[in-house]
């Protein structure tokens, strides 16, 4: 039974990593605006995350994980990583906008 919940791990792991190998972030520039991208699909990609972020959580109330558990880790931090940049790339493209709007009203006052 232990190697039989032990190789689900690793499977698992082996999935994890080829969805993240295999997957295309899709960035796209924001209505033809310069310098300013989007990130498309963000809702798929968060719930990948979601997924992935639960099925380690699994592995690791399983005593099996132990021969996994640096690799659960890692995947863990990696995954926190990956959430993380995509906030910051969408908070980056928000300021952009902003920015965007505070200097075009500027143009207009001092037209």
């Amino acid at each position: 039974i232990a190697a039989s919940k032990e190789l689900a791990i690793e499977e698992s792991l082996v999935k994890i990593k080829q969805t993240w190998e295999n997957l295309d972030l899709d960035i796209v520039s924001y209505r033809e605006v310069p310098k300013i991208y989007k990130l498309r699909n963000t809702e798929d990609v968060f719930t990948v995350l979601e997924e992935h972020r639960i099925i380690l959580s699994s592995m690791k109330s399983n005593r099996a994980h132990l021969h996994f558990s640096k690799e659960i880790d890692k995947w863990e931090q990696r995954l926190c990583q990956i959430s993380d940049a995509i906030e910051i790339i969408i908070q980056e493209k928000r300021n952009a906008l902003k920015a965007l709007c505070v200097n075009g009203l500027m143009d207009l006052f001092n037209d």
